[in-house]
């Protein structure tokens, strides 16, 4: 488990703090910031995708907005 905490910074500084943090975090404990889960790689090098969480669901689910 990690956290951390900036007084006064706004979530755009968060996410960049996170995705720094997450790469080397993975970097430091096993030698890359790749990991390799069931036959997908994965990488956790910055920068990661940024999406609302509206585009998310529509990305698992692309027709459950349609009635709106």
């Amino acid at each position: 488990m990690m956290e951390f905490y900036e007084a006064y910074a706004d979530y755009q500084t968060l996410m960049v703090m996170t995705e720094e943090m997450i790469g080397t975090v993975a970097r430091k404990a096993v030698g890359t910031d790749a990991v390799t889960v069931g036959e997908h790689e994965i990488s956790l090098k910055a920068p990661f995708a940024r999406l609302s969480m509206r585009e998310g669901a529509e990305r698992r689910r692309p027709h459950a907005w349609d009635a709106t």
